[in-house]
Parts: C-alpha cells; structure tokens; sequence
C-alpha cells in the first residue's frame, strides 16, 4: 500500500510536468548548470520518497515523510520547470517556496516523531536485555533471575549469602523539589559509588524508584555490614552534584541472609526491608535482620 504512494506522486508529478508543455511557453534562455543541479534534487526527492515507504514502523511517522517529500518533490520539480518554461508568479509562489517550506515542516514532524520512536524503542530494548535505563544497573527482572542461581549455589556449597537494600533517604523531597532529571542524575551518582565500593561478584541492581538491592554471595552478616558501611560511607562522605547543584546525599541500609526455610529470594528482601525500615526509625544508617 506505501509503495503506491510514491508511485502515484511520480505519476503526477510527469502529468503536471506534461501540462507545462501545453500551457507555457519555453525561455527564451536556459542555465544548463541550475537545471542539472534542480534535476538533481528532485530526483534525490524521490529516490527519497521511496526510500521512506520501504521503513517499516506502526505509528504513522512514515506517513509525514511521505507527504512531506511528496510536496518538497512538487516544490523541486516546479522549481526545474521555471528554468525551462515561463511560469506564473503566482505558480512559483505557492507550487515551490510555499509548497517547499509546508513540505519541510512534515519532514520536519516526521523527523521528530522518529527521533522520540527510537528511543521509546532503545528503552523497552534496554528493559529487556535487564538493564535499567537512568544508571545502567541490572533491573528488578534481572535480579530475581540472578538471585534464583546463586541460591542455588549457596545451597550447593553450602556457602553462605547476604542481601542489602539501600535506600536514598527523602528522594522523593528532592524529586519534587529539584525535578525528574535532577533525581535521576543523583540515583546514577549514587549508583556509580556503590560500585566503586563492592566486591567483584556481587550484584547490585536498581529495585525500584529509590531503592537498589545488593547481593552478596558467599558473605555471612557481618561482613555484609562492613559492605553495607563502605556504602554508607562513600555516599555519605562528600555532596554529589547534579545539575550544577551540590547536595548531600544519605542512604539507609537493611541487611538479611539466606534462611535454609527460605523458598525464595523475596523471603530474604522482606526481612531486609524491616531491617531497613529498623535503621530508619532509630537513625542508625545500618540494620541488621533481626534473630529468629
């Protein structure tokens, strides 16, 4: 159906060009390098033309290219015609530069609609393949698929394994206060600190909007706290700037391990949950899971 488009501009636009010779008359002079060059952008226009209805996409943005170049494709060929033919000022006027500058605010929407599909695209890609957009980490899918194998492992090798869930303290105040973007600058700055802090075959993921959980394989609950500490403090101990904006930044801990009992990952990020909102109420930056 797209194809037929292009097909019937190019059929239109050789009977308008056909009219031409019926009802203009020829110049009397002719400059042979303009026509060559406006012969080109015409054609370029239409190579164009069709090139837009090979794109494959369901949100009609191949559609404003179509009209779009179809009207710059009139505006061009018409442009050709002066050169050959005496033309109207009034054709010249509305069948090129209005035709023209009509046809490049459609190219123009088109090429903005497009711009925003792609990253629309790019981010429901970046869902999938488990990473998480504002800081790059592994997503909350990712983790339950991480954490299934190394419960496995644990149970396997009878080592032990640790979970922290970190919390950016009153993030959604700055959320609110400074805006979206700022927020999102100071969750990938908190992000990259952790980072530089924890072990190598630990995992760390954003879990949801202020909230990231580590996994800590092989670590009993006081060394998870000792990496809970390193957290704390590498976040704590200088501002973070976002936006040409300093801020000091804190975050609260909670920390659990893997019960024999426990089915699933989610038993162990509930007991960290209450150790964390334990720090929370008595201001102590760090809990542990409370004993059985």
């Amino acid at each position: 159906m797209r194809f037929q488009v292009p097909i019937a501009v190019v059929v239109a636009l050789l009977g308008y060009a056909s009219l031409h010779t019926i009802y203009f008359s020829v110049a009397n002079s002719v400059d042979v390098f303009s026509l060559v060059s406006e012969a080109g952008i015409a054609a370029a226009l239409v190579i164009l033309l069709f090139l837009s209805a090979s794109v494959k996409e369901t949100e009609g943005i191949v559609w404003l290219f179509l009209v779009g170049l179809s009207i710059m494709a009139l505006a061009a060929l018409t442009d050709l015609l002066g050169e050959v033919f005496v033309q109207p000022k009034l054709l010249t006027t509305f069948a090129e530069d209005v035709a023209m500058l009509l046809g490049i605010i459609f190219v123009v929407e088109g090429a903005y609609k497009w711009l925003k599909y792609n990253e629309r695209m790019q981010k429901l890609l970046r869902e999938k393949s488990g990473i998480d957009e504002t800081t790059g980490l592994l997503n909350r899918k990712s983790l339950f698929q991480k954490a299934y194998m190394e419960m496995e492992h644990s149970r396997r090798n009878g080592t032990e394994l640790a979970l922290i869930v970190i919390d950016i303290d009153h993030f959604k105040n700055l959320n609110d206060k400074y805006g979206h973007h700022y927020a999102d600058d100071i969750m990938a700055e908190v992000s990259h600190r952790m980072e530089d802090v924890i072990r190598r075959n630990d995992v760390l993921c954003r879990w949801s909007e202020d909230k990231f959980v580590l996994l800590v394989p092989e670590c009993d609950s006081n060394t998870s706290g000792q990496i809970a500490e390193k957290i704390r403090a590498v976040i704590d101990t200088s501002s973070m700037l976002a936006e040409e904006k300093d801020i000091h930044v804190t975050v609260s801990l909670g920390v659990a391990r893997l019960h024999k009992e426990d089915a699933s990952i989610e038993s162990v990020i509930d007991r960290a949950d209450h150790a964390l909102d334990h720090s929370k109420v008595t201001g102590n930056c760090i809990s542990l899971e409370q004993a059985a």
